[in-house]
């Protein structure tokens, strides 16, 4: 993915020495940091590192989610089976295992968190105060987001019934130890003359820059967004609808990333009788998830408002919550299924029963297999490959595809390269340029097929790699 091929960049900045100039390119970069380390630890190259990473992470999510299970079970009765079965099979989690992004260190360390906050909730020992305090802030290196969980989810203990108004105040201020320490730390730092810019330099500003801009596309953005629809797309006779469309369409894009991030079959479960399934929670922790789900929803909000853009990643942590409550759901229908006289039941109820199972099957198997038509992005890493691997070291390469760049060696260069699809115009110029190779990438959904661009560069390529979608990298010497 090309985020992650930023990320190992970066690393390798860090192992040139180059500090400065890996901030440039990407100012969060603990990621980058982590990766740069392990490598260096183990002597593995960055790519292999960040799956290790990435292999870690996994290892911890599932632990922590089974623990979360069993914390927030109220007569600790869902199946060790059903709890593993959840996280080690949900698709999403499994179609993002091959990529190297930040959100899984974020996920594994955001849950992580919530269960140390969820013990210390329950019982205000100083050693879950201090995991949650850890978890969360390396939470918030992976991902800024966190720092909304690090300042807000502590609220919920000003309100925790029980306790007098004295031990809400002091495990609330527990709660925020390490917040306390640093931001003291940054004022005595400030008051002894010593520069402090990278404050207001780094993402931490960026939770409250982005609040603001939420509440500017509130006020104006929406009503400007209305107006386009009403004056492109409605008549007279319907344009009071306009405002109420260009409110829907934010919810529309988080409903449809919401779903996919889920699975139908997980979402449409979720419904059945939910309240049977919330009744099997804590009673303690119910108030807590709830104010969770809620800052999840605010920094969606934010997030879809702000950009009109969404993706599936972005959800995962508001599902990794439900995703809890899945295991409960399941739980109480394998109860069911026993209570109404297990394999001897009627037929109805055991074909019922044998559909959800096969649902569940092939709704989390198809992330484990390629099916047909799965769109790879192996072809592209074959290409760089191939290219660094016949390419003299100082031969010039031009490629309008930063993974082909990326893996045809060029893992120094400091400037983030975007995808340009081919365009006949662009081909005509590319094809007079300075260089040795020309590794064209063909998108499907390019104007120009195969057969246009051979035709216009008047010969058949060098080399060819393709994928099972039409896409393709068509490698020329000149």
């Amino acid at each position: 993915n090309q985020d992650g091929i930023l990320y190992i960049r970066v690393a390798d900045q860090f192992l040139q020495g180059n500090w400065s100039q890996a901030l440039d390119l990407y100012p969060w970069p603990f990621y980058s940091l982590v990766i740069a380390a392990v490598s260096k630890m183990t002597s593995l190259g960055l790519e292999a590192s960040a799956y290790l990473i990435t292999a870690s992470c996994a290892a911890i999510l599932t632990y922590v989610f089974i623990s979360m299970i069993y914390e927030l079970d109220r007569d600790k009765t869902v199946p060790f089976v059903i709890a593993a079965f959840v996280i080690v099979f949900f698709p999403e989690l499994n179609e993002t295992r091959a990529m190297i992004i930040r959100g899984h260190g974020y996920w594994s360390f955001y849950l992580l968190a919530i269960l140390c906050f969820s013990r210390f909730y329950r019982l205000p020992r100083p050693s879950y105060a201090w995991g949650w305090n850890l978890s969360i802030i390396i939470a918030t290196l992976f991902r800024i987001e966190g720092l909304v969980f690090l300042l807000l989810l502590p609220l919920t203990l000003l309100f925790r019934q029980g306790w007098s108004r004295m031990a809400k105040l002091k495990n609330f201020l527990t709660a925020h130890l390490l917040t306390i320490i640093g931001c003291l730390g940054i004022l005595v730092l400030y008051l002894t003359g010593v520069d402090t810019g990278w404050v207001a330099e780094s993402r931490l500003s960026e939770p409250l820059s982005s609040i603001q801009q939420f509440l500017a596309v509130l006020s104006g953005g929406v009503v400007e967004h209305a107006a386009i629809i009403e004056n492109r797309l409605l008549n007279e006779y319907s344009a009071d609808a306009a405002i109420w469309i260009a409110l829907s369409i934010p919810v529309i894009i988080c409903l449809i990333a919401f779903i996919k991030a889920l699975t139908p079959v997980y979402t449409l479960l979720l419904c059945w009788k939910p309240g049977r399934s919330l009744c099997r929670l804590q009673a303690w922790a119910k108030p807590g998830l709830l104010w969770v789900v809620f800052l999840n929803l605010l920094i969606i909000a934010v997030a879809v408002l702000n950009r009109y853009f969404f993706t599936e990643r972005f959800v995962m942590p508001l599902v990794l919550i439900l995703l809890l409550i899945l295991g409960f759901t399941l739980s109480a229908l394998y109860d069911s299924w026993r209570q109404n006289g297990g394999r001897q039941q009627s037929w109805r109820r055991k074909w019922i029963s044998y559909a959800v199972v096969l649902l569940l099957i092939a709704n989390s198997g198809k992330a484990l297999v390629h099916s047909p038509g799965h769109v790879s992005k192996k072809y592209l890493k074959d290409a760089g490959n191939w290219l660094q691997r016949n390419a003299a070291e100082d031969t010039r390469i031009f490629t309008n595809n930063v993974r082909v760049s990326f893996y045809s060696g060029d893992l120094k260069s400091t400037k983030k390269r975007p995808k340009k699809m081919i365009t006949a115009e662009r081909l005509k110029k590319w094809s007079k340029g300075d260089y040795d190779y020309l590794a064209l990438w063909v998108d499907h959904r390019s104007n120009l097929s195969e057969n246009k661009v051979i035709g216009l560069l008047g010969g058949k390529p060098l080399q060819r790699f393709a994928n099972g979608e039409g896409d393709l990298v068509l490698i020329y010497r000149k």
